[in-house]
């Protein structure tokens, strides 16, 4: 009866440092999906951006003011 409480003992901690193992594994690949949404997503908003036609527009305004603010400060027009 004792070998067999210790064989059933081990056999149980060997699946809960298999299951630790896997969800290691499965918050790195989270992580690096994460990653891969970011890497796809960057281009897709760039040319989002170039193809926007307010933004098109930004390039026709003539007369440009530009409000120089430094670090603590509040612009207001």
């Amino acid at each position: 009866l004792g070998s067999w409480y210790i064989i059933l003992l081990n056999g149980l901690s060997t699946r809960g440092f298999a299951l630790e193992e896997m969800k290691t594994e499965q918050a790195s690949i989270y992580k690096e999906i994460e990653q891969l949404d970011i890497l796809i997503t960057i281009p897709a908003s760039i040319y989002a951006l170039e193809s926007s036609e307010q933004v098109q527009e930004l390039s026709e305004i003539k007369n440009n003011k530009y409000f120089f603010v430094r670090s603590g400060e509040v612009a207001i027009r």
